[in-house]
């Protein structure tokens, strides 16, 4: 998201290792690499890179899904145009593509990214499965960063019938949508005896201690 950005630089990151007790690092207090943080700062400060976003990164199969792509580039690609493969693939292959062209500007001021697609993309015959959104350069080296993950859940596959559920603090669309799923809601009363029953508690139950205890 911040790479993206034409208009935003970097990011600042204020501690290399953990101190006094803080795991607030990427590394540990022994200079060790954590698990997959130096492959996330690569990627994340690679000087040419994809930005690549879908959102929801869970997606359901009957619904669009909205694809950002952008490519922050620090001077690695020289003004020009260089064309570009957009593809969503998944275990039946390819699904989506989009051809888009990136055209890198001259000048002092030059944008430090290039936004190409923003927009809902609505695929039919998604099946429930892991996807892949990705991207290449046709012309030149490849970025850094040029695919990310995404699921896709097929409502189909629901249970038609939720049955009891105990709710506690869910507000009204949530419980709306309960319903619409066939569970027969009731409201939990501090104390009561519940078995093997679902107890859904919602946001407006926080900062209550001794309630949750007795929960």
């Amino acid at each position: 998201i911040v790479r993206s950005n034409p208009k935003v630089s970097g990011y600042n990151l204020t501690s290399m290792t953990d101190s006094w007790g803080a795991g607030e690092g990427v590394m540990s207090n022994f200079r060790k690499f954590k698990a997959g943080h130096l492959a996330a700062l690569q990627a994340g400060w690679a000087p040419l890179r994809w930005c690549l976003l879908v959102n929801p990164t869970n997606v359901y199969a009957d619904k669009p899904l909205h694809v950002r792509v952008a490519i922050a580039n620090e001077d690695r690609l020289p003004p020009g145009s260089y064309p570009a493969t957009l593809r969503i693939s998944g275990a039946q292959g390819v699904v989506w593509t989009s051809s888009v062209t990136v055209r890198v500007q001259d000048g002092p001021d030059a944008p430090l990214a290039y936004p190409l697609l923003d927009e809902d993309v609505t695929i039919p015959g998604l099946t429930e499965w892991a996807y892949t959104l990705g991207a290449k350069l046709e012309t030149v080296a490849n970025a850094a960063a040029d695919s990310v993950s995404f699921t896709v859940t097929d409502g189909a596959h629901f249970p038609g019938n939720l049955g009891d559920s105990t709710v506690l603090g869910l507000n009204k669309d949530a419980q709306d949508f309960l319903t619409s799923r066939g569970a027969r809601l009731h409201d939990y009363a501090e104390g009561q005896r519940i078995d093997r029953e679902i107890i859904l508690v919602g946001d407006t139950y926080s900062d209550q201690a001794k309630a949750w205890r007795a929960l």
